[in-house]
Order: structure tokens, then C-alpha cells, then sequence
């Protein structure tokens, strides 16, 4: 069970990564700024219950069923508490560089 919970977290960090990468790109191309599809970027709560799902319908997977809800739920967690994290970092970057962008002009005296 270790193994599984220390795999979901390596697989909690590649969706935040690589999923974030790529909804990242996809929200930018769309005209966005990229923020709602870091945002977009976890592993939803309720895949947690999807492996004992599996197991209840074909009984061949359920010596996969423990550690495979283990793996998944440490993944949710990573997930809920990496997403939030990026997702402010990069409105904090996105906000710092809009305003070296577009400096503020002072009023002429």
C-alpha cells in the first residue's frame, strides 16, 4: 500500500504537470490567459471510487482494487492542494508582468 500511495503522488505531480501543460497551452490558444486551464489540472475526488467500481463488476480486479484506490486517492490529494497552488502562482506572474506591460502614466503637472 505504501508503494501505491507514494505512486499516486508521483502520478498527483505528472497530471498537475503534464495535464497542466497541456490545458495551460489549450487555454492560451483559445484566447485565454491560461489561468483556467491550470485550473483544470487535478484528478477529480470521486476517481477514488472508480477501481472498487471496476472490482465490484468483475471480481478479477479486486486484489488490484486496495492499492489501486490508494494510488488514486493520493493523487486527489496532491492535485487539490498542488492546483490551487500553481493557479495563484501564475495569475501572481500573469498580474506582475501585465503591469510592466502597460506602466502606469503619471498626469502631466
Amino acid at each position: 500500500m505504501l508503494n501505491a500511495g507514494l505512486l499516486g503522488v508521483a502520478l498527483g505531480l505528472f497530471v498537475l504537470i503534464a495535464g497542466g501543460a497541456v490545458l495551460f497551452f489549450a487555454d492560451k490558444l483559445t484566447g485565454g490567459s491560461g489561468i483556467a486551464g491550470l485550473a483544470a489540472a487535478t484528478t477529480a475526488g470521486n476517481a477514488a471510487t472508480v477501481p472498487m467500481l471496476v472490482a465490484a463488476a468483475n471480481p478479477a480486479y479486486a486484489p488490484a482494487a486496495g492499492p489501486a484506490t490508494v494510488l488514486v486517492a493520493a493523487s486527489v490529494v496532491v492535485t487539490a492542494i498542488g492546483c490551487p497552488l500553481m493557479v495563484a502562482w501564475y495569475a501572481k506572474r500573469l498580474k506582475a508582468k501585465q503591469t510592466v506591460e502597460t506602466p502606469e502614466v503619471s498626469p502631466a503637472v
